[in-house]
């Protein structure tokens, strides 16, 4: 057995043997078209040069370029003046008004206080009310007409400024003021600022007009009887009505005190008692006209 293990082996090495010692294949040949891309890769191959380093540049620190400045919107530039000299005006305006009325409220306490001490005013200041500017014109003779406010009070004061003229000067009285105390065509009070620059009041009733008696005259007063009329004047004209008594203030001077009999509330308005039947006859304008109740 081991003698046929033995052979066995020998023919194995000796085929190993033969087997590594044969004549080996011969090279593939290249064919020409390979030559060809050989060549022309061998062509196309770059040549390896040296190539320098870069140098160092220099360069100049850049400058600061200035930023473009803005231009000028002179539009809005004349817009915002005009907006800005309006709010001024506004402001002056309004600081002009704010004094005005500072200076008004200043004048009324102060002739309040003179009435208070003239003995005219004895009841307390109610509430205030403002009546509307007026201005009419009446032409018959001794005739006067009246235009109501809508307020009934029996005592209160009332202040106005009047502008008048008249169409003939030198004839008859004629004059501006108001209605007191007015319940019907027969039982009111009339006072008037005449021409001349006083002031007369009467009282109507069922028998008529009747001219009320003075009371009480300031001593300074001219004699109003020998003076001609001049054809237009203005004056400030306030009247108090408390109780039996209706006092007229001219210019904020007192002039006359009458006793009055009618006492009782009624209705406030203009009036206008023409003194000719010339052209326009008498013309009245009321401004600044301001009501105050008197209460207890």
């Amino acid at each position: 057995m081991k003698t046929r293990v033995f052979i066995l082996l020998i023919l194995w090495l000796l085929s190993t043997s033969l087997t590594a010692c044969g004549p080996k294949a011969p090279a593939a040949t290249p064919t020409s078209d390979a030559i060809t891309l050989g060549a022309t890769q061998t062509a196309l191959a770059p040549t390896a040069t040296s190539t320098p380093e870069p140098t160092a540049t220099a360069t100049s620190t850049p400058t600061e370029t200035p930023l473009p400045t803005e231009t000028p919107n002179l539009a809005a530039t004349s817009a915002a003046s005009t907006q800005t000299a309006r709010l001024e005006t506004q402001q002056a305006v309004q600081t002009a008004e704010a004094l005005s009325v500072e200076a008004t409220q200043q004048a009324q306490d102060a002739f309040w206080a003179q009435m208070v001490a003239d003995g005219t005013i004895t009841m307390n200041q109610g509430e205030m009310y403002e009546i509307d500017d007026f201005e009419e014109s009446w032409a018959q003779r001794n005739w006067y007409q009246w235009w109501w406010f809508g307020y009934s009070m029996a005592d209160f004061v009332i202040s106005t400024q009047i502008e008048w003229e008249t169409a003939e000067a030198s004839y008859g009285n004629g004059g501006c003021g108001f209605v007191l105390r007015l319940k019907d065509n027969d039982n009111h009070l009339v006072v008037f600022l005449a021409p001349r620059g006083d002031a007369e009041l009467g009282a109507m009733t069922v028998n008529g007009y009747q001219t009320q008696s003075i009371r009480w005259k300031n001593p300074d007063l001219p004699n109003y009887a020998g003076l001609t009329p001049p054809s237009s004047g203005s004056s400030d004209f306030t009247v108090v009505a408390e109780k039996e008594f209706v006092t007229a203030y001219i210019d904020g001077q007192r002039i006359y005190q009458w006793y009055v009999a009618l006492t009782s509330p009624g209705d406030i308005g203009y009036t206008i008692l023409s003194g000719t039947n010339k052209d326009f006859g008498t013309y009245c304008k009321f401004t600044n006209t301001t009501i105050w109740e008197l209460i207890k």
